[in-house]
């Protein structure tokens, strides 16, 4: 069989394999004979129906048998022979199938683009500094207080505050027509910390049990595409009042959040904790950026096909993650899906370019990286490392060499980048 490859795009390609009509005819006797041994045709015994008649009846099935044969194994030679990086199905066309003539496949293929070089210098990245402040450890000490709080009915009975928790009905009509749906019964809220609707915390400031109100909102960009713009009422009844009476700040308080002795060493924790958060998300952030740097600095073109499998995949991930949070609401999940391919088409730009620097930087990972990495999962997962090991097949052991090489390009982009702290710019600006 001759194939011939024509580039149509940088990710699209046109295959042509011809096959010549001497293979045709073989492969459509081989066929036709294998056929009239197990078909039964009225009037005949099983397998001495005349050539003729199964030609007559059968013809046509065994000619498409005989072009998908030679489709798949025509075009797998074609790709194998002119070394296609292929990621697509392909579009096939088929010339008729006629006597004494070569059969013609036109197929295309989607194909990886080829990178000749990943552009790595000069990348510019501004991240957050790592340290911890005073100010920072006492906001947490704060927020611990907060969790240990103990909820009691205000003595006297007295009008709501800031950080107190009510107990509240609601009704809700949106441009005068009542949403059961969007209804509410004896729902917990706190108020005076920017957790609702700002016009619904307003308002629920200074009131007392008993009272019924209502409350006027207008739905920003914020809200889901169904309600945006849109005027709402919320007829609101408050049942109760409990306000949040915070612990000392001593010792005492610091054995109760856990196994500590004195506040000092709960706040020690409680910085060595902040101080690992803030590396660990400069780390993130600023791997984000180098790719969003990287896919910035290098024009590449994308196969349509890994777009769309690729948004796909994210929008099978948020709608999962709606479904738990319960908010399988499919306006919202439409309007997530609708922003989902930019993103997409930036992840497979990176994808494509970490692919090639590896390729052009040789990052490799040694045995040994792996068989560290394993027992991190083992010790996190508490499972002893021969489970984990049998648990990793050829596949799964590839994403996870993958995912090391991963990591390895992306701190040796951030260590080549020039990185800007946010302080050191807001300074200079």
């Amino acid at each position: 069989m001759q194939s011939k490859v024509s580039p149509l795009s940088p990710v699209l390609v046109q295959v042509e394999v011809q096959v010549p009509w001497d293979k045709v005819q073989e492969k459509y006797d081989e066929n036709l004979t294998r056929l009239s041994r197990t078909v039964h045709v009225r009037g005949f015994r099983p397998g001495k129906a005349p050539r003729t008649v199964i030609k007559r009846l059968y013809g046509q099935r065994v000619h498409g048998e005989v072009a998908a044969n030679f489709i798949e194994e025509g075009l797998s030679e074609a790709v194998r022979s002119h070394d296609l990086d292929i990621v697509s199905e392909p579009t096939v066309e088929l010339s008729p199938l006629e006597d004494g003539q070569p059969l013609q496949i036109t197929a295309k293929f989607e194909i990886r683009p080829e990178i000749s070089e990943v552009k790595v210098e000069g990348l510019e990245l501004s991240a957050p500094a790592a340290e911890v402040s005073d100010k920072d450890v006492n906001e947490a000490v704060e927020e611990l207080r907060r969790q240990h709080a103990e909820l009691r009915l205000p003595e006297p009975a007295r009008a709501s505050q800031a950080g107190d928790q009510l107990r509240i009905s609601y009704g809700v009509e949106i441009e005068g027509k009542a949403r059961e749906d969007m209804a509410s019964e004896e729902r917990t809220v706190t108020v005076g910390e920017d957790k609702l609707i700002p016009e619904l915390d307003k308002a629920l400031l200074g009131v007392n049990v008993g009272d019924h109100l209502d409350v006027d909102v207008r739905f920003g960009e914020q809200a889901p595409e169904e309600l945006r713009g849109k005027d709402a009422r919320f007829h609101i009844h408050i049942h109760e009042i409990r306000e949040a009476v915070l612990p000392e700040l001593d010792d005492d308080f610091a054995k109760d959040c856990g196994d500590y002795e004195t506040l000092l060493e709960l706040r020690l924790k409680i910085r060595e904790g902040l101080e690992n958060e803030k590396k660990a998300n400069r780390e993130s952030e600023l791997r984000r950026q180098v790719i969003d740097r990287l896919v910035d600095a290098n024009e590449v073109p994308v196969p349509p096909s890994l777009v769309e499998r690729q948004r796909k995949q994210l929008e099978m991930e948020i709608g999962a993650f709606l479904a738990m949070a319960g908010q399988g609401n499919p306006s919202l999940q439409e309007e997530m899906s609708n922003s989902l391919r930019e993103r997409a088409e930036k992840q497979v730009k990176a994808a494509l370019l970490l692919s090639a620097l590896a390729r052009q930087e040789g990052t490799k990972v040694e045995e040994s990286e792996i068989d560290q990495r394993l027992q991190r999962i083992a010790d996190a997962s508490g499972k002893h490392i021969a489970k984990v090991r049998a648990e990793f097949g050829p596949e799964r052991r590839q994403r996870l060499e993958s995912q090391l090489v991963e990591e390895k390009l992306l701190d040796w982009l951030v260590a080549k980048a020039v990185v800007r702290t946010a302080e050191a710019d807001s300074a200079e600006a």
